[in-house]
């Protein structure tokens, strides 16, 4: 291959593009690495990635932003996307597009060519997927030691537990993997078992999943029908829109209010033809939550037709007496499902398991949609761990108390506005496009989540790190702004 395509996500280069970009000073090489548009693209055509990437030929406008107060217009849509981009096309500006990406993705206009039959692949692509963006999570450490080639990585991107995963959790993985021969339990029975127990709830009402995204996926193939409508929040996890768009259902989005979720406005949006509202408690990427109070009198009069999907990832780390519970609404027969995980707290984001809790006939209906084996052995064992590790839970709770009290005083002295936080990150308007901020915290060895994701340009979701992250992440904010 002749050409060079630096892209958000990698880079590749022939001998001949190398030679050419060993001539730069290395603060311009790391910037082409992790800028926002590609640069020395040598031929547009041959930007045909996997919807990931960006033509430097097209330029998009700027769109008004979804998030109040969010410091001007932001270019582009939200990682769920608007539609119409295709494997060849660039995705809108301002999408997971940007820089927090991962993987190869490159490829040269031959490799999109119909071949012998004259039919090309996205030709028979689902309808559907090709007006999806590509979800992106946070930098992998991984990438960032190859590609600036550090060796000391703070991670603060994505909201992992950085003190490491539970110690029970880990002894109980490590005494399953002498049967990962074997298929684990298709249903998770033994974890069930343990959760019901741990939530006061049936075994029934509960199912299990690859993840908190595989439940969210598991609910909208088990309810979601073409032309349903979903109401969402604006900014809230890109994922719900990508389920929904990719089913065919349409995405309704009404804008925070104050940073938190609009419950009247999103009850006002409900039509004849609504399906689903998610509610996002407490919200990613605010931190903030929806009270009892604001709870109760939405579902009051709601359509016995629309289901509540209460995303719950955060909810270990709320002390809030009026953070209502999910479950007290399941059990008083409302329309509601809550979705959890042991990705946060548990710190088992590595295995991947998930779980919703739900009304035993809306269980039933979700583990119809389920793969066979959708956890595997290893973080059935370690999520069952997990629960009686009371020691490694407060341990988490304890530093993340301390770790925001931190944060807070240090974003006062810096003078930056933040969002008060219901969980282990927190949101922080950097007055500045936040972009350049995280190229420049990158080649400190510090990743954290850009804005542009949720388009919020001049803000910056950092994770609650261990204290002497935190200190190293305020040290380099501070001499990069």
């Amino acid at each position: 291959m002749d050409n060079v395509i630096v892209t958000p996500h990698s880079a590749y280069v022939s001998e001949e593009a190398l030679k050419e970009l060993k001539t730069r000073a290395a603060q311009n090489v790391v910037l082409a690495l992790n800028a926002e548009e590609p640069r020395d693209v040598v031929n547009p055509e041959v930007f045909a990635l996997r919807g990931c990437g960006r033509d430097p030929s097209r330029r998009s406008g700027g769109g008004s932003p979804g998030f109040p107060d969010s410091g001007g217009d932001a270019g582009g849509a939200s990682a769920g996307g608007t539609g119409g981009s295709h494997p060849g096309d660039a995705p809108a500006a301002g999408s997971n597009g940007s820089d927090d990406a991962s993987g190869a993705c490159f490829t040269s206009s031959a490799d999109t060519d119909a071949g012998t039959g004259g039919v090309r692949w996205v030709d028979l692509a689902r309808r559907h997927s090709l007006d999806l963006e590509e979800y992106i999570p946070g930098k992998p450490v991984e990438q960032v030691k190859r590609e600036l080639g550090l060796e000391r990585i703070i991670k603060l991107a994505s909201n992992e537990t950085t003190v490491g995963p539970s110690p029970l959790a880990l002894e109980a993985a490590e005494e399953a993997l002498s049967q990962v021969n074997l298929y684990p339990e298709g249903d998770s029975f033994e974890l069930r078992l343990g959760l019901a127990g741990y939530l006061g709830v049936e075994p029934g009402m509960i199912v299990v999943g690859n993840g908190g995204d595989n439940v969210i996926t598991m609910i909208g193939h088990a309810f979601l029908n073409e032309g349903d409508e979903v109401v969402l929040a604006d900014p809230t996890f890109p994922v719900y829109e990508s389920v929904a768009k990719l089913l065919g259902a349409t995405v309704v989005k009404v804008p925070l209010k104050d940073y938190v979720h609009d419950l009247d406005a999103m009850k006002r949006s409900i039509t004849p033809r609504t399906k689903i509202v998610v509610v996002c408690n407490p919200n990613n990427p605010t931190g903030t939550i929806v009270t009892k109070s604001q709870m109760d009198a939405f579902l009051t009069g709601l359509p016995d037709n629309v289901i509540v999907v209460l995303d719950e990832a955060y909810w270990d780390y709320v002390d809030d007496p009026e953070y209502p519970v999910s479950i007290d609404y399941i059990k008083a027969g409302h329309k509601v499902i809550a979705v959890r995980t042991f990705s946060k707290i548990a710190g088992l984001a590595g295995l991947r398991i998930g779980y919703a809790v739900a009304p035993k006939a809306a269980a039933d209906l979700l583990w119809r949609v389920a793969e066979p084996f959708p956890v595997n052995r290893l973080a059935q064992a370690a999520a069952r761990a997990a629960l009686r590790d009371e020691s490694h839970r407060n341990t988490v709770l304890e530093l993340n108390r301390r770790g925001k009290a931190y944060l807070y005083g240090e974003f006062r002295r810096l003078g930056l506005e933040y969002v008060p936080t219901h969980t282990n990150f927190v949101f922080v308007n950097l007055k500045r496009d936040s972009l350049a901020v995280h190229r420049e915290l990158l080649k400190r060895g510090i990743i954290v989540r850009p804005g542009v994701t949720w388009k919020c340009p001049e803000w910056i979701r950092v994770t609650i790190g261990t204290p002497e992250e935190t200190r190293a992440f305020v040290e380099a904010l501070e001499e990069v702004l």
